[in-house]
C-alpha cells in the first residue's frame, strides 16, 4: 500500500516529497489528471492551462501538524458558449474551492466544537495538533445547517431561560422518539403559532398551564388534542397552598403541647426514658452537628487585613458624603458593592457563614438522652432513630457520637442498653421545619412519609380543623395526577369550589377554564418530563459556554448534539 491510499488522499495525486520537523509534516503532491469538468458549463475539458499551488492543512498524524501542498491543474474550457475561459480542477470530496482546511479536517474541527464550544474546542484542538482559534471553531459549528424538523405526531413544548428572569426562548420535542426538534427565540405566541402551522400533522401537544402555548396550539392547531403536564398540576396546587399554610402555620398550637395519641404502654421491662432537661446538659458553644473548619492560610490572611483596610477607608470616605459610586471609583469596586458593605456594617468574611440544616438535627435530643442514659453504641443509636424515620447513614451517626464522646467520655466497660421498644418522640422536632415543608408533607405519598412525618401529619390535621378537609383534598387530586384516573375529577372540583379557602377555589378555577387539557393530562400517557429533560440538557450547555452564546449557535449545538 502506498503513502497516498494509507493517508486517504485522492488517488490522482502522485506523491514528490515529504518533509518532516517536530512540529508539523508537509507532503508535497501533484494532480495527474488530464481532463476536468468545468465548474460552469460542466463540459469536459482536456486542454491543459497551467499548474496551480495549493496549500491546506489536513489532520493531524502523531500529535504533529499535517500540511499538504499541492499542484493542481488548470484547464481550458472550450466550449464555445460558456463565459470561462480558465478553470482550475475542482477537488469537492477533498477540499472545497478556496477552503484552506480539508473537508475531514474541517468535520473534526466541527465535532470538537459541537462537544465543547468555542474556547475550549480552541484549546483542546491545539493538544490534539489542530490549531485555530475560537472564532474559526464557532465557524466551523455554524458551518452546516441543523437538521430539519421530521413528521411529528406527539408534540411537547416548554419554555426555557437564556437569562432567568429576562429572556426566554422555546423548545419542541418529539414524545415519540425523544428527539429536540427546534428552539424558537422567544416564547410569544406568535412565534410558535408559526412554527406548528408548519406541522399540521400533530395531533397531541403537551404543554404547561400558561396560556401563550395553549393559545398558539388552538390557532395553528385546532383539531389537535391538548394535554395540561401533569407536573404542572402539582406545581400549581402547591403554589396555591403556599399562602394557605403561610397563614395557617402562626396559628397552630406550640409544638410541644401536641401529643401522640394511640401510642403503645411502655415496656415494664425498660424503664421510661427520663425528660431531657432533667438530664444534666454540658455548656455548647458549637452547634449539633459543626461545619468542619480549617485555619485561614497566610495569603487568605493577608487578603483579608487588604479588604479590612480597604473597608475603614470606605467608611471613612462615606461618612465624609462621597456617593457609593465616587467610593467604588476609588477602590476599582463595583458601586453595587459599596452600598453592599455599607448596608452590612463589616466586610464580607467577618461573620461567620450562616449554618444550614442537618438531617440530624431533629434527633440530636434523642440521642443526648439516651447517650446520658447509658446507651453510648452508634449502632444501637443510629438503628433506634432509623425507627423514627431517620433515613441518612450511619457514619453520620457516628460523627455525632464523637462530638457526644468528647463532651461526656464513656466509662470503661459499660455495656449497651438497648430498648425493647424505642421511646415515643414528642413534636419538639416541629419547630426545625417551616410551613413549606408541611405542605409538601401534605403532597406526598403517605406511604412514602417517615413514621415521625407521617404522625405529625395526624396531629397537624387533628389540631386545626381546616387543614383535615384541606389534606383531604390535596391527597385525593394527587392520587388522580399520580394514578391518571379521571373519575373524581368532577365531584373534586365541586368540592373545591365548596372549601373554605379562596386560594384553592382559584386553582380549581384555572382547572375548569383548562379542563379538556386537564383531563387529557389526567388520563393520557404524555407529559412534559421529556420536554423538562431537554430544558436541564440546554442549561448544561449554556453553563459550558458561560453563557456569552447567542441563540444561532445554542440552537446548533443543542440539535446537532453529539
Amino acid at each position: 500500500m502506498d503513502l497516498v491510499t494509507f493517508l486517504g488522499l485522492p488517488p490522482h495525486f502522485a506523491l514528490l516529497a515529504v518533509e518532516s520537523t517536530e512540529e508539523m509534516v508537509t507532503i508535497y503532491l501533484q494532480s495527474l489528471r488530464l481532463a476536468a469538468s468545468c465548474p460552469l458549463c460542466q463540459h469536459e475539458a482536456t486542454r491543459i492551462h497551467s499548474h496551480y499551488p495549493r496549500t491546506v492543512a489536513d489532520l493531524p498524524g502523531g500529535a504533529r501538524r499535517v500540511r499538504l501542498r499541492l499542484q493542481v491543474q488548470k484547464f481550458f474550457c472550450d466550449h464555445p458558449d460558456c463565459p470561462r475561459k480558465v478553470f482550475v480542477e475542482r477537488l469537492t470530496s477533498f477540499v472545497a474551492p478556496w477552503a484552506r482546511m480539508t473537508t475531514r479536517l474541517n468535520q473534526a474541527l466541527r465535532t470538537i466544537g459541537l462537544a465543547t464550544c468555542g474556547r475550549l474546542g480552541a484549546r483542546l484542538a491545539a493538544r490534539l495538533g489542530m490549531p485555530v482559534s475560537w472564532l474559526t471553531m464557532v465557524r466551523r459549528m455554524l458551518s452546516d445547517a441543523a437538521p430539519a424538523a421530521a413528521t411529528v405526531l406527539h408534540l411537547g413544548i416548554d419554555d426555557f431561560a437564556f437569562r432567568r428572569g429576562h429572556n426566554y426562548g422555546s423548545l419542541l420535542v418529539d414524545l415519540d422518539t425523544h428527539t429536540l426538534l427546534d428552539l424558537l427565540p422567544d416564547r410569544s405566541a406568535e412565534t410558535a403559532t408559526t412554527w406548528l402551522q408548519s406541522h399540521p400533522e400533530i395531533v397531541l401537544v403537551s404543554r404547561d398551564r400558561g396560556g401563550t402555548y395553549a393559545l398558539a396550539a388552538q390557532r395553528a392547531l385546532p383539531h389537535a388534542q391538548q394535554v395540561a403536564d401533569r407536573f404542572h398540576l402539582v406545581k400549581n396546587l402547591a403554589d396555591a397552598l403556599e399562602p394557605i399554610f403561610a397563614r395557617l402555620w402562626p396559628t397552630l398550637p406550640p409544638p410541644e403541647t401536641l401529643i401522640i395519641r394511640d401510642v403503645p404502654p411502655p415496656d415494664p421491662a425498660y424503664p421510661p426514658a427520663p425528660i431531657l432537661n432533667e438530664l444534666p446538659q454540658p455548656v455548647r458553644t458549637e452547634p449539633a452537628m459543626p461545619h468542619r473548619k480549617t485555619p485561614r492560610t497566610p495569603e487568605v490572611q493577608a487578603r483579608f487585613a487588604v479588604r479590612q483596610q480597604i473597608f475603614v477607608q470606605v467608611m471613612q470616605l462615606a461618612a465624609q458624603g462621597l456617593s457609593p459610586e465616587k467610593i467604588a471609583a476609588k477602590f476599582d469596586m463595583s458601586g453595587s458593592g459599596v452600598r453592599r458593605w455599607l448596608r452590612m456594617g463589616q466586610p464580607p468574611g467577618s461573620q461567620p457563614r450562616r449554618r444550614h440544616p442537618h438531617m440530624l438535627d431533629p434527633y440530636t435530643g434523642y440521642l443526648r438522652q439516651r447517650w446520658c442514659q447509658g446507651c453510648q453504641e452508634a449502632t444501637i443509636l443510629w438503628q433506634e432513630i432509623q425507627a423514627h424515620g431517620f433515613r441518612g447513614s450511619r457514619r453520620t451517626v457516628y460523627r455525632y457520637v464523637e462530638i457526644l464522646n468528647a463532651e461526656h467520655p464513656r466509662p470503661p466497660h459499660m455495656p449497651p442498653e438497648r430498648p425493647a421498644e424505642p421511646p415515643p418522640l414528642d413534636f419538639a422536632f416541629l419547630l426545625d421545619y417551616t410551613y413549606r415543608d408541611a405542605l409538601w408533607w401534605f403532597i406526598r405519598v403517605p406511604t412514602k412519609l417517615s413514621a415521625r412525618l407521617t404522625r405529625a401529619v395526624e396531629a397537624l390535621c387533628w389540631v386545626s380543623p381546616a387543614l383535615h378537609p384541606l389534606y383531604t383534598l390535596v391527597q385525593t387530586f394527587v392520587s388522580m395526577v399520580r394514578t391518571r384516573c379521571v373519575e373524581p375529577f368532577d365531584a373534586w372540583l365541586t368540592a373545591a369550589h365548596a372549601s373554605e379557602f379562596p386560594e384553592l377555589q382559584r386553582f380549581a378555577q384555572g382547572l375548569v377554564r383548562d379542563y379538556s387539557a386537564v383531563r387529557a393530562g389526567l388520563t393520557e400517557i404524555y407529559s412534559n418530563g421529556m420536554v423538562e429533560g431537554f430544558v436541564n440538557k440546554i442549561k448544561m450547555v449554556k453553563r459550558m459556554m458561560f453563557g456569552r452564546a447567542g441563540v444561532a449557535l445554542l440552537r446548533q449545538r443543542v440539535l446537532c448534539a453529539l
